[in-house]
């Protein structure tokens, strides 16, 4: 074997004895992956492998490592969905049953950024020119800069913020009423638990002043059409999916439901299900404590994953795969996670090069980059869907995608009835099966496939894909599990109104670089901006070098004033891996199990270099 130095990842390498890497081949890495995963399931059983898919994986083979694990028998697969993106899903569907609805921005009059960047949605700011624009967010970016309302919201009590609107909206009357009456479910249970949430209560618990509560329940109201845009921001809070119902419920109260201009529910292609369908009695790592999550989902919560496996309860991972995700960086308290991987008996690493994560694996095998790789590819858009075959573009990077690596390995261990398909194009042609399509069929329509037209309120014949048939501002499935059933408003556990008197709160956001004057490093460490009240507080000088720690982890950073973001707080640009440094695996969203890894309480002390 041959060691070397390497950048972007061609070949699989393997960790020597010395802990270095060096260049093996795929029937190599194959082979040792299906003896190694082999004896662990023979020592521990199944269920101790687990199998982790970032978002730098494609959905579909996404899709067929979730077929591995249950061909294998562990129930321990788990996603970026543990983190990032299914929060929103999640709430919508439990308010409204759609869980990726298109926002119709084009026909829209007004657009609220609510802790979101366009960017996420692919907007610029040409698709906003003529709309009312209303920004909420601890910081006042380039777009509140330019917006028709900027609402500076203390960090994690939107909430608080969503309930006095809907508050003022039901008491001045103006609401579809038509459509509550019909079509919704637990309204006046609803009615009178927002009823305590007064523009003053609001301002007490939000810090933004009762007029601009007012003012921006006006707009909802007076907006023949409101699309607003909810960002990670607020899903990466302990109190995440109520503060998205209640938004939600602000959608539904208004007639925004499926209309042009508001949320429409486009048909989706239905691919054919690479569900077995085995009845396997164990239960996903999580479904204990965040049984809605993982029921949703159909996925264990990755954000246990490293208790799991130091605790061993409920039940101890010993090896696990790891695709295109530095662990280190997205899951919470990165102390823990550094120990926990350190405990594996065994970790592969797919990656695009050496990464935190991948740095303890026994194998990483090179991530292929979109263009290496043939995808199906969902597009929506405000009037129907569509279906793309992205073909492979580019032979210069793996010689084998992660796809195709699977059916290999999966054959090695004896798993050929469950994965029969001699290539990739083959695994992607049985999912398209179900609409009579294949990828040489689908890459002919240079258009893609469309999947049915929209049509206005479709919910008038065929009701919502609720549990009742309705829009459900109060949720039997919460209750059931203990959860409050309307979409209460609860602080974050981290909470500036509980603060200790020492600690000082430290929030981040999903906007890009673009959006600071200042850079976001300085002499290599990272640039965090605090108010003016802090420094004053603190007795802090501009361009300090501060220590910023909790009891999980501590950074030193280089502190800058700044007065765009929210009073008493500190602000670090969109830095996953030093929030994950600070924050708790333990004080997670109840519902979905997301750590509050977007406001934390940390302490700040001057430091020496």
């Amino acid at each position: 074997m041959k060691e070397e130095k390497f950048d972007r990842l061609i070949s699989p390498m393997k960790k020597n004895d010395n802990g270095k890497f060096s260049e093996i081949s795929w029937s190599q890495a194959v082979s040792e992956i299906k003896d190694k995963l082999g004896s662990v399931i023979s020592s521990f059983g199944a269920e101790s492998i687990a199998v982790h898919i970032g978002s730098d994986v494609d959905s579909q083979t996404s899709e067929f490592y979730k077929r591995f694990c249950e061909s294998l028998g562990t129930p321990n697969f788990s996603s970026y969905k543990s983190y990032s993106g299914y929060a929103s899903e999640l709430a919508r569907k439990l308010v409204y049953g759609q869980s990726r609805p298109v926002l119709d921005f084009e026909n829209s009059d007004t657009v609220v950024l609510w802790g979101a960047s366009p960017d996420s949605f692919k907007l610029d700011s040409s698709a906003l020119e003529g709309k009312k624009l209303v920004v909420v967010d601890p910081f006042k970016n380039s777009f509140a800069k330019e917006s028709d309302l900027y609402v500076q919201i203390r960090p994690g009590s939107d909430g608080a913020l969503a309930l006095g609107i809907l508050n003022s909206i039901i008491q001045s009357g103006d609401y579809d009423r038509e459509f509550v009456d019909i079509f919704t479910k637990g309204f006046e249970d609803f009615r009178e638990y927002v009823s305590a949430f007064s523009p003053e209560r609001v301002e007490m618990i939000t810090w933004v002043p009762s007029e601009d509560v007012v003012k921006l329940a006006e707009i909802y109201r007076s907006s023949s059409r409101v699309c607003t845009l909810t960002g990670k921001s607020l899903e990466l809070q302990t109190n995440g999916i109520q503060t998205l119902r209640a938004i939600a419920s602000l959608e539904t109260i208004l007639g925004n439901l499926d209309v042009d201009g508001g949320v429409k529910f486009v048909a989706k292609p239905e691919l054919k299900s690479l569900s077995l369908g085995k009845d396997n009695s164990l239960k996903p790592i999580g479904c204990e404590r965040f049984p809605v999550f993982c029921g949703f989902s159909g996925e264990a919560q990755s954000n246990l994953f490293a208790s799991s496996i130091l605790s061993g309860e409920p039940n101890s991972i010993k090896a696990m795969m790891v695709l295109g995700n530095d662990a280190l960086s997205s899951w919470p308290n990165s102390s823990r996670t550094y120990q926990a991987l350190q405990e594996l008996d065994f970790l592969v690493a797919f990656d695009s090069s050496v990464t935190l994560t991948s740095s303890f694996a026994d194998i990483v095998l090179p991530l292929s980059l979109p263009e290496e790789r043939d995808e199906l590819v969902e597009v929506l858009s405000g009037d129907k869907s569509k279906l793309l075959f992205s073909p492979k573009l580019s032979s210069d990077g793996p010689s084998l995608n992660e796809l195709e690596f699977l059916l290999k390995l999966a054959k090695e261990m004896g798993l050929s009835s469950d994965f029969p398909w001699s290539s990739g194009i083959e695994a992607l042609d049985y999912r398209l099966s179900a609409l009579d399509l294949d990828c040489n069929k689908l890459s002919a329509m240079p258009n893609g496939y469309c999947y049915g037209s929209w049509s206005e309120k479709s919910y008038i014949s065929k009701g919502f894909d609720t549990p009742s048939g309705k829009v459900e501002f109060k949720s039997d499935i919460l209750s059931s599990h203990g959860y409050d059933s309307i979409p209460a408003y609860m602080e974050v556990e981290e909470s500036m109104l509980t603060n200790p008197p020492n600690s000082v709160h430290i929030f981040t956001t999903t906007f890009g670089n673009s959006e600071l004057e200042e850079p976001i490093t300085e002499d290599g460490l990272p640039v965090v901006f605090a108010h003016s009240a802090v420094f004053k507080k603190y007795h802090f000088h501009d361009r300090e070098l501060v220590d910023i720690s909790t009891d999980r982890g501590n950074f030193k950073a280089i502190l800058h004033e700044s007065e765009d973001i929210c009073p008493n707080t500190l602000y670090i640009q969109n830095c996953p891996s030093y929030m994950a440094l600070l924050s708790s695996d333990t004080s997670l969203d109840p519902i979905s199990g997301y750590p509050g890894a977007k406001s934390l309480l940390v302490d700040i002390s001057e430091t020496v270099r």
